[in-house]
Order: structure tokens, then C-alpha cells, then sequence
């Protein structure tokens, strides 16, 4: 009786032993897997001059909500901070209002003096008018195409204490916060497929085309303020390229993957220093990185190193997912190898399971505890 139970109970061991991981073991061809396509920087044409009125992209616009000083010699009266309205207009007492949009305070000084004198609240050649920006506002862009996270954004906003601050500030201001490059990292930074050679910006309809190539190697790029209202689109260039896969300006700094390890001699994730919270890496990291961080690599090599390590993952140039395995020693062993050893893209799962060794003894020790009720009568 009792070796009839052992060896159906022996029976049921080895089913589960050869099917202990819940993953198929057919590789994805490294071919096959998005990250390791044609090299990018290969696939596309030469990138093309800039064209000379992109400098005009680099003159800081005024938007509305920004606010401006305005000094008018022998005119104590019309002198005083504004802000420009949300309609673009600046409104100043005794004058018509002001369209002010898209427009440097240089350009905002002439007319203002031409307005006072048109309007006969100064004589020909008397009007003497500087404009000093005093503070930007936040703005609106909208980025479509290969970034992480498309849609409206906000940049160049402030805290309230810096605002307070900024009051006993004469004029002037940087204005680094609309740079084009902040408005791709506040929408999650560009992808790794973007054609970052040409990033088309469309303002009042008027499209340019800007190459942000430089950000890769440190040359000169057009980096400009950009002004309510504008568009951003950038492209996908079918290509997946590793330049991409670092810390950028226009890139993530970092990313967040989620894990669970329950392997033993781990019975729960605490156990493997994982807690509920998404695990964080720096943009750039690689699926042996989160299995280490993991606590799935490592430990007795007899009974750990045939653990297998399950990622999920988004091709991100169709949006389906991806669901690859990989044993310890295979990603440790091919970790240059980008079909075995893929780039984490923000979102990803890692998940870990025991090797054969684990299963089988875990088996070994469930047959026991069941024949030895038996062995007793």
C-alpha cells in the first residue's frame, strides 16, 4: 500500500518538476525582440543643415501671465508691474489695450511709445519707453508622438515662495524652465525609438523643424523657449536606439519596475527586501540589474542557479507585450547581449521563480509529510 502511494505520489513529482515553471522555455529570438532591431543611427538619412531662422526660436516670447515692468521717462503715471492678461493683451491705464503674445519686450517697447504718441498722450518723438521682464509664468504646450507620457504639460511653474520672493526682484529672469527640452521631460522624456533629428515645433501654424541630435554628444543643439500654445510632435523612427537608453536632458532620469520575488529561501517578498512599493533604477538599467536588485541571482549555486526570472515588458513601437523568461546563469553569462539581457522600460514586472533543484526538493519533502501517516498504521 505504501508503495503504491510513493510512486503515484513519485508520479505526480516528476509532473510537476517538468512543468515547475509557469513560463514556456522558448526563447524570443534576439532578432525578434524590439530592443535589438536595426541600428538607428544607420537607418535613417543625413541629418540636414539647420536652417538659419531657427535662431529666431532662441528670442524669449511673452506669454500671458508673465509679468513686465514698465518704466515711461516723465510718465510716473503709466510706470508699474503688469501682467499680461489671459488673452495676450497687456492693459495699461489711458491707452487702448496691448496684443503682446509671441512678442519680445523690445518689440513691446516701440510699440508702446508709437501707442503713446498716436494716441496724444505724448508729443512726436517724446516718448521714451523700456520694458523689463519681471517673471514668466507657467505655460501650456501640447508634445505628441514618441515620448513616454503625450498630452498637455505645464512647465516653467513656480512655488509660491519663490513668486514672493521674485517681487523685490528689479526685472530680468533666465527662463530656463520653457526651454523645449523641459517640456519633453515633463512629458516622461522621449522614447527610445524617437527621431530626435526631427522634432517638428508648430506655433501660430507655422511648422520648424529642430534636430535635438546634440543632447547625444554635446554639440550644438537648439534648445528654445517655447511660448503658450505651442505643439510639439515627434516621431518614431521605427528603430530602437541604445544612445537613447541614458540619463539625457531629454530622457528619463530614472524609472520604476515592479517585482515579486517568493522564491526560497524566501517565502514572501519582505523576505527578499522588496516591498510594496515599484523598485527604482536609473534610465538605462537592464533586466539582470532588477533581477539582482530582486535577490533572484545569487545564493547556493546548486539549488539557485537554475532559477528563471520572467519579464513583462511593452514593445513600444506596437504596444503589445512582451513576456520573456531567462534563467539566473543565462543573463548573468549574456549580459551584453540585448535579446538575452533587455533595457527596463518604466512599468516593466519582474517576477521570479524557484530552479528545478528547489522544486524537487520542495516535492521530496511534500511526499514525506504525506507517506509517513501511512508508514504509521
Amino acid at each position: 500500500m505504501i508503495a503504491r502511494v510513493a510512486c503515484g505520489l513519485m508520479g505526480m513529482a516528476l509532473l510537476i518538476v517538468s512543468g515547475c515553471t509557469p513560463i514556456s522555455h522558448n526563447r524570443v529570438p534576439p532578432q525578434a525582440y524590439w530592443q535589438n532591431q536595426q541600428n538607428w543611427a544607420n537607418a535613417l538619412p543625413a541629418v540636414p543643415a539647420y536652417p538659419g531662422y531657427l535662431k529666431e526660436l532662441n528670442r524669449q516670447q511673452l506669454s500671458p501671465g508673465d509679468r513686465v515692468k514698465i518704466t515711461i521717462a516723465a510718465g510716473e503715471h503709466f510706470n508699474g508691474l503688469y501682467e499680461i492678461d489671459h488673452d495676450g493683451t497687456l492693459r495699461m491705464p489711458w491707452i487702448t489695450p496691448t496684443q503682446v503674445t509671441g512678442r519680445t519686450v523690445e518689440d513691446v517697447s516701440k510699440t508702446l511709445a508709437a501707442k503713446l504718441e498716436d494716441e496724444g498722450l505724448f508729443r512726436r518723438g517724446l516718448a521714451y519707453v523700456t520694458v523689463q521682464l519681471h517673471s514668466w509664468a507657467p505655460i501650456s504646450v501640447r508634445i505628441e508622438g514618441a515620448v513616454f507620457n503625450p498630452g498637455r504639460v505645464d512647465i516653467s511653474a513656480r512655488s509660491a515662495i519663490d513668486r514672493s520672493e521674485r517681487q523685490a526682484v528689479a526685472s530680468g529672469e533666465a527662463g530656463s524652465g520653457r526651454r523645449l527640452s523641459n517640456a519633453i521631460a515633463a512629458a516622461g522624456g522621449v522614447r527610445p525609438d524617437a527621431d530626435i533629428h526631427r522634432v517638428t515645433l508648430i506655433r501660430n501654424e507655422v511648422h520648424f523643424d529642430i534636430d535635438l541630435s546634440g543632447f547625444l554628444d554635446g554639440t550644438t543643439v537648439i534648445d528654445p523657449y517655447l511660448q503658450a500654445g505651442d505643439r510639439l510632435i515627434i516621431e518614431s523612427s521605427g528603430y530602437f536606439s541604445p544612445a537613447l537608453m541614458r540619463p539625457l536632458p531629454i530622457t528619463l532620469p530614472g524609472l520604476k519596475i515592479y517585482a515579486s520575488n517568493l522564491t526560497l529561501p524566501a517565502s514572501h517578498n519582505a523576505g527578499s527586501a522588496l516591498n510594496e512599493d515599484a523598485m527604482s533604477f536609473p534610465y538605462g538599467a537592464r533586466f539582470l540589474q532588477a533581477a539582482i536588485k530582486s535577490n533572484c541571482v545569487g545564493g547556493t549555486q546548486a539549488t539557485s542557479g537554475g532559477r528563471h526570472i520572467v519579464l513583462i515588458s511593452t514593445d513600444l513601437i506596437t504596444g503589445k507585450p512582451v513576456v520573456i523568461e531567462r534563467s539566473a546563469g543565462e543573463l548573468v553569462r549574456n549580459s551584453n547581449d540585448t535579446g538575452i539581457n533587455p533595457w527596463l522600460m518604466p512599468g516593466d514586472t519582474v517576477s521570479c521563480y524557484d530552479s528545478g533543484v528547489t522544486n524537487l526538493r520542495d516535492v521530496a519533502k511534500t511526499i514525506t509529510e504525506l507517506v509517513l501517516p501511512f508508514s504509521l498504521f
